[in-house]
């Protein structure tokens, strides 16, 4: 799972550590959990979930992040009832806190800044 997983999952730009925290949280997490994680229609069974979010939602993503950054994305953004907020995190894919931590908190700091205050 690691090897096919990290084809696609980190950018270019990752680093040897976050590389290597990533492949031990793979291999030490038990198997039937990764299969119940693989197999889950969750979302599916509740369609209607994203609907009920009336408060600001931040969508952040790495800026080498092909899921977001495709068709796949659009079609997350759309499931909302307000649109959320994006940002897009430099020197990443799609484990932002392990890839460029510094922008994904500054990123995070920007929307409160600006939704942080009730509006």
């Amino acid at each position: 799972v690691f090897r096919r997983w990290d084809e696609y999952i980190v950018g270019s730009a990752v680093t040897l550590h976050a590389r290597a925290r990533y492949k031990s949280m793979i291999t030490r997490c038990r198997y039937e959990t990764m299969v119940a994680f693989l197999t889950s229609d969750a979302l599916k069974e509740r369609p209607e979930l994203p609907q009920l979010f009336d408060v600001p939602v931040l969508l952040p993503y790495g800026d080498e992040d092909i899921v977001m950054k495709g068709e796949l994305g659009q079609k997350v953004l759309a499931t909302y009832k307000k649109k959320p907020e994006t940002a897009v995190v430099p020197k990443a894919a799609r484990l932002l806190p392990l890839e460029n931590p510094l922008a994904l908190n500054e990123a995070i700091r920007a929307f409160w800044r600006v939704f942080g205050d009730g509006k």
